[in-house]
């Protein structure tokens, strides 16, 4: 099987497959420098395993580490530069059209409702209905931080890493108003990978 090659000094940071395309996020390191200088989106157009290449891209500043599809539209959580959505209607040149300043460890999308695991400041819960418009309608405050987020129906599970794993759920039925259902602390394991599906819960 091929393999997409990296760009000079990229690093990828997750990809998600959608019918015929691939699409990519990651960031380019800057050596001595705080953070990162180039972070963006591949899209990479699938014909077999063995004959794939990219076709559009989208380039911006941040550090581009995780990454949700909704419709014709990519979310990316875009570390301390907060919530980049972008356009992909156009795969050969996918353009963005809102941000969200905020922190964004992580971004799941469901039903035009972003939930982002934002660090320090918890989850934060945003209207995507009018992506070119995105809006924060709510929030849950955690008292770690939040680094992965996962959603199954009703309900959030957050990952706050801090001495050990903090596993949060929260019921997000009203999306505006979220509240804390329970709690779990997994020991000193360190997790960087959650999923929710149905009643269990996933964690890498």
């Amino acid at each position: 099987i091929e393999r997409v090659p990296e760009r000079d000094g990229a690093r990828l940071r997750r990809f998600v497959i959608s019918g015929n395309h691939a699409f990519i996020v990651g960031d380019t390191y800057s050596p001595g420098i705080p953070g990162c200088d180039l972070a963006g989106l591949r899209i990479v157009r699938l014909f077999t395993q063995h004959n794939f290449f990219e076709i559009g891209s989208y380039e911006g500043n941040g550090y581009a580490i995780e990454l949700a599809l909704s419709g014709n539209y990519a979310y990316i959580a875009n570390y301390l530069d907060g919530l980049r959505v972008i356009d992909f209607s156009n795969v050969r040149n996918p353009i963005e059209i809102a941000h969200v300043e905020m922190y964004a460890r992580d971004v799941k999308v469901v039903d035009n409702i972003a939930y982002v695991a934002a660090g320090s400041y918890g989850l934060i819960v945003v209207d995507v209905s009018e992506p070119e418009n995105p809006q924060i309608i709510g929030e849950y405050d955690t008292p770690f931080f939040s680094w992965k987020v996962s959603v199954s129906e009703n309900y959030a599970c957050l990952i706050n890493n801090n001495r050990g794993v903090w596993f949060h759920l929260v019921d997000i039925s009203n999306p505006a108003n979220p509240n804390f259902l329970s709690q779990y602390q997994d020991g000193d394991n360190y997790s960087k990978c959650i999923r929710t599906v149905g009643d269990l819960i996933y964690i890498g």
